[in-house]
């Protein structure tokens, strides 16, 4: 069984309201023999998609996707208009299921929109691809991928990345992540946070501090281990503070060659809530594709998990995307390309 499933972007539809039948691979548990067992399911995904009037085809598209909270992406959107970000982009927000009004917000912003229904629940690379989808229809070069729970620092980060990922060789990118120092919602706590704090046995304040300074793959146990780099380490840190050519970036915040990602098939649809990031990286570079880290005097900040965590996160389907990353991704693979 193919364990890759790729999306069509060949498909010629209606970009306003049109549907996709996707197979995608779930986790069924082990054979006999000790082998994991996945079997093909069909899901549809409902689409529509409302241009707004400043939607220009002279800026990059930035996908947002976001479930509910409608104080979250209020408090992005401001964040990212209030730092003109949006005269460099194309922000569409991908609604993903919302029983809040996500419409109206995006309506009242100048925002586009794309809402997405579906019955199977939360899937990142699903919404990453229709995005794409609707966006190759307009012939841009490159997409921008952002989480709802992340936000700039200043005017000039956005146009500084812009310009470092269109003038080098690589066809994906990403940079340095803070925790916030400040909160959105007058709350101090980050659940994500403390709980990678408690599993490395660690006693820092995280805020201010690194979430991803670039990325590493080790192999443990004849298992492959994506890791970012000095997480919880000050943002000043040499290793961090610095560009170059990285494993992976992480789905928080990447800028894509747009042309490239439709022609692999785009993020892998069976990997709904974890590693789709990695493994769309890792097969860049095994495509003799380049990969960027740009995180000199450069940062976002990065609450992280704020959306993904309305929904439980350590469920059935993480584990299927854990499971299927390591039939993917076997240590041969991984030292095959990294030679």
């Amino acid at each position: 069984m193919k364990q890759f499933i790729k999306f069509n972007f060949t498909n010629k539809s209606n970009i306003d309201n049109f549907k996709v039948h996707q197979k995608e691979l779930s986790f069924k548990g082990y054979n006999s023999d000790n082998k994991a067992n996945f079997i093909p399911i069909d899901v549809i995904y409902n689409v529509q998609f409302k241009k707004s009037q400043s939607f220009c085809v002279n800026k990059i598209p930035l996908v947002l996707p976001i479930k509910d909270m409608p104080k979250l992406l209020d408090y992005t959107l401001e964040n990212l208009i209030s730092n003109g970000v949006h005269e460099y982009v194309n922000i569409v927000v991908v609604d993903d299921r919302s029983t809040e009004d996500i419409y109206s917000i995006c309506k009242n912003k100048a925002i586009s929109y794309i809402r997405v229904n579906n019955k199977k629940g939360f899937n990142y690379s699903m919404l990453a691809n229709i995005g794409a989808y609707i966006m190759k229809s307009f012939e841009f070069k490159q997409i921008i991928y952002w989480n709802s729970d992340m936000w700039v620092p200043n005017k000039q980060t956005i146009p500084t990345l812009i310009s470092k990922h269109q003038s080098s060789n690589c066809v994906i990118s990403g940079t340095k992540l803070l925790y916030p120092n400040f909160s959105w919602d007058k709350s101090d706590s980050n659940i994500s946070a403390q709980g990678e704090m408690r599993n490395l046995g660690i006693d820092v304040d995280y805020r201010g501090k690194i979430q991803f300074g670039g990325s590493v793959i080790l192999i443990e146990n004849n298992r492959v281990v994506p890791m970012h780099v000095k997480r919880f380490c000050d943002p000043s840190n040499a290793i961090a503070n610095s560009d170059c050519g990285t494993f992976f970036t992480t789905g928080a915040y990447s800028m894509i060659d747009l042309g490239w990602l439709c022609g692999i098939g785009g993020f892998n649809p069976s990997l709904s809530k974890v590693y789709n990031d990695v493994d769309i990286c890792l097969r860049a570079i095994e495509d003799n594709k380049g990969v960027m880290y740009f995180g000199k005097n450069l940062f976002l900040y990065h609450h992280e998990s704020l959306n993904l965590n309305k929904e439980t996160k350590f469920d059935h389907q993480f584990s299927s995307d854990s499971i299927l990353f390591q039939k993917l991704w076997n240590p041969a693979r991984i030292k095959k390309i990294l030679k």
